[in-house]
């Protein structure tokens, strides 16, 4: 069985911790110190609303030729014994469709990551959640999140949708997640997402950071994945979202057991925009 890591940051990063944060060649060291096939270097590239002025978000966009050179140096060092692909975590395309898609298409990217670690108009569900909120506003940003991670998969920028379930992280960690109650109120507002990203042939991600936080679940969790595999969905990729070097590899065999167990049979990975499907053979 081959194990690949699709989803991890460097220093590129700012939110990797400087004395634990990888460069690519230490992540690249430590993907094989950890008995990985492959992985996926994605560092945060946050797009902004017109007109929007976030000295703070303009720090999370690293120069692609800069990335995309360590990213080449480390596939001459390691590539006979590592698949090394060239990625990029973009959040939150629908803000900027233009901006989005010229990176794409001309980022030389071999794999990009959609995201949205936000509502439109607000700060990242990290900060949000730093302040006490309501039980009626806290179900207004799962709501808007929601509809708008439809316009962000629309947008067409993209080779995955990671951690679904982001906000619930962080409602999770306020005690609030109860407010999300997936059969009463919110399995129809999943639904119609996982039918818009099969129906789109986008691939869901299994992110595996909540298991080593509060959450103590994949992002998304099981009953999601189910919903998921019922609906038709059959396309993964899967995940640490380490940001540190003692997070890479978290967990990815213990999912890719249970991902088999709930009847996937494949794996995806990237290479130059194209997809690989690697068995899950257990």
């Amino acid at each position: 069985m081959e194990y690949y890591d699709s989803h991890l940051h460097t220093l590129f990063s700012p939110d990797a911790p400087r004395d634990d944060g990888c460069t690519v060649d230490l992540l690249c060291q430590t993907a094989l110190a950890q008995g990985l096939r492959g992985i996926a270097v994605t560092d945060h590239y946050e797009l902004l609303e017109p007109g929007e002025d976030n000295p703070a978000l303009c720090e999370y966009r690293f120069d692609p030729a800069a990335h995309a050179a360590q990213v080449a140096q480390a596939k001459a060092r390691y590539g006979d014994r590592l698949h090394i692909a060239n990625g990029i975590e973009l959040s939150c395309p629908a803000f900027d469709p233009g901006a989005a898609k010229a990176l794409c298409e001309n980022g030389g990217f071999d794999f990009v990551i959609l995201s949205c670690h936000r509502d439109r108009g607000m700060i990242d569900f990290y900060d949000y959640m730093q302040e006490p909120h309501t039980a009626a506003e806290i179900r207004w940003s799962w709501e808007t999140y929601l509809t708008e991670l439809a316009e962000h998969i629309r947008t067409g920028c993209g080779d995955t949708l990671a951690h679904l379930t982001y906000p619930l992280r962080y409602y999770t960690g306020a005690g609030k997640a109860d407010l999300i109650d997936f059969d009463a109120r919110y399995r129809d507002y999943l639904a119609d997402l996982l039918r818009l990203l099969i129906d789109r042939d986008l691939p869901l991600e299994v992110n595996t950071s909540g298991l080593r936080d509060k959450m103590g679940v994949t992002l998304p969790d099981e009953k999601v994945l189910a919903l998921y595999r019922d609906l038709g969905g059959s396309r993964i990729t899967v995940g640490s979202d380490a940001h540190s070097r003692q997070h890479v590899g978290y967990k990815i065999r213990e999912t890719y057991a249970r991902l088999a167990a709930l009847g996937f049979r494949a794996v995806t990975v990237f290479e130059a925009r194209h997809p690989i499907e690697i068995p899950l053979e257990f």
